[in-house]
């Protein structure tokens, strides 16, 4: 094609170089017009497109109505969220490779940026990735994350069973836990990502990794009963942090709720309770909250 392109850029050439006679007998040049009109307002637009960060994340806890979360942000007027939840950008080693990520490619799963007031998306891995925090940090300094966390026993019952219900997972719920150590062994130095059942509830860790980084005005932690019983006041406490106005007619919405085909046994759940019990202690101490129900309280599937 390079016989048609050539001959092309140079018949362009000379058509922006030719003046042009205005009725009145003046002249206007073409090239220089154009470069004023079109090119230089649309290399402005571009570089200002370039320049756009993400900012905020939705950045755990996996099984935690994240789903909800981003789907009522995904109505919200002031908000675009990337074209599909889980991008998958910063718990992705092999965009890591280089000293400098390319992140065209992170902005790539954004089509929509223009004319909206915050920029996120919803990877709920990223709190769980170790790498992650410190990868988004250097993206944007400022960037702001949110994580909705639930009860660390009924969070891993639930992952267990979204893991069977695709197919992944072939172990009854009790080997799956008895399994955990060895797989999370054979996977070093990378995380267990698809049966990391009770570490991923292991929340001050991954808390405390993202405060390493980033200033805690900068976190926003919900619980996830509060998303069920406050829906509203939960709405407009994330509206708030992220400077956003209140509309009337946002809801939360059930997403990507399924039946378990059994329930937890008692049996598991003392034994869940005998791994947490520290844990959930430690992060109502580190936030504040009252999580007693946590372990006391079998929780809703």
């Amino acid at each position: 094609m390079g016989f048609i392109r050539k001959p092309a850029k140079r018949l362009w050439r000379r058509l922006m170089t030719v003046p042009i006679r205005h009725s009145d007998g003046s002249y206007w040049n073409l090239n220089q017009d154009l470069f004023r009109l079109v090119v230089r307002p649309a290399r402005r637009l571009l570089r200002r497109h370039a320049d756009r960060r993400v900012d905020f994340l939705i950045c755990g806890v996996q099984k935690s109505a994240t789903s909800a979360m981003d789907e009522v942000l995904r109505r919200h007027p002031q908000v675009r969220m990337a074209d599909q939840k889980e991008v998958h950008y910063f718990d992705d080693d092999a965009n890591f490779q280089s000293a400098k990520p390319d992140y065209s490619l992170y902005h790539a799963a954004f089509s929509a940026t223009s004319h909206c007031k915050a920029l996120g998306e919803s990877t709920p891995t990223y709190m769980f990735w170790r790498a992650a925090p410190e990868r988004i940090f250097r993206y944007n300094e400022q960037i702001k994350l949110i994580a909705v966390l639930r009860n660390p026993i009924d969070r891993a019952y639930s992952q267990w069973n979204m893991q069977r219900a695709r197919g992944i997972e072939r172990l009854t719920f009790w080997e799956a836990l008895q399994a955990e150590p060895e797989r999370t062994r054979r996977c070093h130095p990378h995380q267990n990502r698809s049966f990391s059942y009770v570490e991923r509830g292991l929340y001050v860790e991954q808390i405390q990794r993202l405060w390493s980084f980033f200033p805690s005005r900068q976190t926003l932690f919900l619980r996830h009963e509060e998303l069920s019983k406050r829906p509203d006041e939960t709405l407009e406490q994330v509206c708030r942090f992220l400077g956003l106005s209140l509309p009337g007619n946002l809801g939360f919405r059930r997403v990507h709720a399924r039946a378990y085909t059994s329930s937890i046994t008692e049996r598991e759940r003392d034994y869940l309770r005998s791994i947490f019990g520290k844990e959930v202690d430690s992060l109502a101490r580190l936030l504040g909250w009252n999580c007693s129900n946590w372990l006391d309280t079998p929780g809703s599937a």
